[in-house]
């Protein structure tokens, strides 16, 4: 069980494509819209149906991670949020990361670069080591992370599509 939780700063990260901010409740009206039921089962989140929902779900209320960061297209706007929570465990520290990708943007490579992103970001921040957890039918997260060099480090405990697998990747 991760122990003693640790807050870094989010700020904004920008790359030539994506950029990365806190997301805000200035957000919501676009997340309530981009938060469609599959988006939210593999979340899951319960699929808001008002701003003051989505604002909850900001609020980290509903969820565990800490840092909520907006992603932002230069053409299609606001298309996903990525979400990462620092652990100490023990002589380490952990990224627990959360991501999802607007169901008609999703295919595109977006996650990936939002991910690298973050990446680059928590390496500025001293952390080298990344978590994420994914439900055992939700293939194309497995495919991104091991195409990101996250290995499974616990498989899915049964066929059940709703077991899970963590996943793990250190840049040490």
């Amino acid at each position: 069980m991760p122990t003693n939780k640790r807050k870094i700063k989010s700020r904004t990260i920008r790359t030539s494509g994506l950029k990365l901010h806190p997301a805000s409740t200035n957000d919501s009206n676009k997340i309530l819209k981009l938060l469609c039921p599959e988006t939210c089962y593999y979340l899951d989140i319960t699929p808001p149906e008002t701003i003051e929902e989505v604002k909850t779900y900001l609020r980290c209320e509903q969820g565990q991670q800490w840092n909520r960061l907006a992603i932002h297209h230069p053409k299609h706007g606001l298309i996903g949020l990525i979400g990462y929570q620092i652990y100490n465990m023990g002589h380490r520290l952990i990224a627990r990361l959360s991501y999802w990708i607007g169901q008609c943007w999703r295919g595109n490579g977006f996650a990936k670069q939002a991910l690298n992103l973050l990446f680059n970001f928590l390496k500025n921040n001293n952390i080298y080591h990344y978590q994420a957890l994914t439900f055992n039918n939700n293939k194309l997260s497995q495919k991104l992370l091991l195409s990101l060099k996250f290995h499974i480090c616990k498989p899915a405990q049964s066929s059940d599509p709703e077991s899970l697998i963590t996943f793990e990747r250190s840049d040490d």
